[in-house]
């Protein structure tokens, strides 16, 4: 038996492929026929990885929270007074957005819905 990339020659010059077991050939020239067998699919070859993408989305959501939100803690730590007491949960939801984009701007593999494949 002799071994090659994609495939295996027999003594009685059988060839295999071993992407696709299924497959044989009893052609009197092996190598010639793992030559044409290479260029057919093979359904046992690994699948290949989802396209990397940015999650448009989530990117919006961000950006609107950090310049909505932004915007009130400044008002609010400009007003002064109890209102500086507002500015805080009003600058963590502005940095919650900042983290959004920050998150959803990588390009990473996604599936259909837009959530990041680990």
């Amino acid at each position: 038996m002799t071994a090659h990339p994609i495939g295996s020659i027999t003594l009685n010059g059988t060839v295999t492929c071993n992407l696709c077991p299924w497959a044989a050939s009893d052609r009197l020239d092996p190598v010639g026929a793992l030559k044409d067998h290479r260029t057919t699919d093979h359904p046992g070859a690994l699948p290949t990885a989802p396209a990397s993408t940015r999650h448009a989305a989530g990117i919006v959501l961000g950006a609107l929270l950090v310049v909505g939100f932004g915007a009130l803690t400044a008002a609010a730590w400009t007003a002064g007074g109890w209102w500086t007491i507002a500015a805080i949960p009003c600058g963590l939801m502005s940095a919650l957005g900042a983290f959004g984009i920050a998150q959803d701007a990588q390009r990473a593999p996604r599936d259909g819905k837009g959530r990041r494949l680990r």
